[in-house]
């Protein structure tokens, strides 16, 4: 953002035994499908020196590659540590979209390629910023949907999508849950995170329930007028 960063206190420290520099340095790189490579990407975590510099959770996503001389020589590693708050930014404007679209209380999940919990959109529990807070003591990080049991999150870490209605560990009540299993694009091959949006079947189903309370409404109208219709052509009967 064009803030100078106090940076002295980083000089000195070694960071040799940090996953994302033995990685760049060993050649552990994603690669693509049309062969792009070269970046190691780490999975999500929180970074002390990125949160004591930022005044943050430094919740980060490292990302290192080698630095090459013109004749090829590795001179050393870059690490880029990207900001959490981009995914879960995300997530908080697809979850306006589909309040925008009548979906009453959506609740859009992200979960590692293992099912550990990487992100828990509540509108609630944004701070003065409208950044997300995040609960590193019991949900992100911490909490497995698939070790909790949950049929959506397993079948999306074996890469397949579709929709489930079983309990909630959350609410603990009864939910709809799309799955499906993210891509990488534009040659970068992803990360496999799982996707899960969970909502109560009556708002899932609004519609269904509509349609259906309109048909008992005309089926009871059917009903009357055929007792109405019966009444009148027995009386027209008993006339004679």
């Amino acid at each position: 953002k064009g803030n100078p960063i106090e940076s002295s206190k980083l000089y000195g420290k070694n960071f040799a035994h940090k996953a994302w520099f033995k990685d760049a340095v060993a050649g552990n790189f994603l690669k693509g499908e049309n062969g792009l490579t070269g970046t190691s990407v780490q999975p999500p975590e929180r970074n002390e020196i990125v949160g004591e510099i930022y005044k943050n959770d430094g919740f980060v996503i490292p990302f290192s590659a080698q630095v090459h001389s013109d004749t090829g020589e590795l001179l050393g590693v870059w690490v880029n540590f990207a900001d959490f708050g981009l995914v879960d930014e995300i997530v908080g404007q697809s979850r306006e979209d589909m309040i925008n679209k009548s979906m009453a209380a959506p609740d859009l999940m992200i979960f590692d390629a293992q099912g550990t919990q990487l992100v828990d959109y509540d509108p609630q529990n944004l701070d003065a910023q409208g950044k997300l807070i995040h609960d590193f003591d019991n949900i992100i990080l911490k909490k497995n949907f698939i070790s909790l049991g949950v049929e959506a999150a397993k079948l999306a870490a074996e890469g397949k999508a579709g929709i489930t209605t079983e309990i909630n560990p959350d609410s603990h009540e009864i939910n709809v849950f799309a799955y499906d299993k993210s891509n990488g694009v534009y040659g970068y091959p992803g990360t496999g995170w799982l996707v899960l949006i969970g909502a109560d079947p009556d708002d899932i189903f609004s519609d269904v329930n509509k349609l259906a309370e309109l048909m008992i409404m005309v089926q009871v109208a059917i009903a009357i007028m055929s007792v109405l219709f019966a009444f009148f052509l027995g009386s027209l009967a008993i006339r004679p």
